[in-house]
């Protein structure tokens, strides 16, 4: 009696689309992702710093810190990232051509830091006002001393932001812009506290 041919074994899928599955999935999670993580935080760095900004304009102190505070995980998060990029960069290959994202990166750390000096420095200006008038019954110059400290740091922190940019630096012009702005209002604030009593 004949034997009967055996069946070779046979995948029940494609195995060249199986491949290519787990390949696309692989450049997914290891690149797309990561990059759409990246931008998702510098959008919401942004837009963290313009409601602290705008809560500052209306005086709602404690909902402008929470936009710095928010702005802050965001840059944690870009900043983590980035170290990750220039880790995997041992060679220094791409060293010349990420030089102007790190500067970007270092910038804008430097300039989250110094709004949330800002912030504080003007709700305790505002407190030693309410103070002075005799809307609060804290002792003024205690305020005014913990604004003059908190301007100081804020305008440390945007001279050392400035400093970070360089000619590679990518959206300098907007970053120097609104640097400048932050440290004028530190600057100036800074002036005002060191004339009252």
């Amino acid at each position: 009696s004949k034997k009967k041919p055996q069946k070779k074994f046979q995948l029940p899928f494609n195995k060249s689309l199986f491949l290519t599955s787990i390949v696309l999935v692989v450049i997914f999670y290891a690149i797309i992702w990561p990059l759409i993580y990246l931008g998702w935080n510098v959008v919401w760095l942004k837009n963290n710093l313009d409601f602290a900004e705008k809560s500052l304009s209306k005086g709602s102190f404690n909902q402008s810190i929470n936009g710095v505070v928010q702005a802050k995980q965001n840059m944690n998060e870009i900043n983590l990232f980035w170290e990750g990029i220039l880790y995997m960069d041992k060679f220094g290959i791409l060293k010349e051509r990420l030089n102007g994202v790190t500067s970007l990166v270092n910038s804008t750390k430097g300039t989250v830091t110094g709004s949330e000096h800002l912030v504080l420095g003007i709700k305790y200006l505002y407190k030693g006002l309410q103070s002075v008038s005799g809307e609060e019954s804290m002792e003024p110059s205690l305020e005014f001393l913990s604004a003059g400290t908190e301007f100081a740091f804020a305008d440390e922190s945007f001279s050392k932001a400035i400093l970070e940019l360089n000619e590679k630096t990518i959206f300098k012009g907007n970053l120097e812009k609104k640097i400048n702005e932050l440290a004028g209002v530190a600057k100036q604030s800074r002036a005002a506290v060191s004339t009252m009593p």
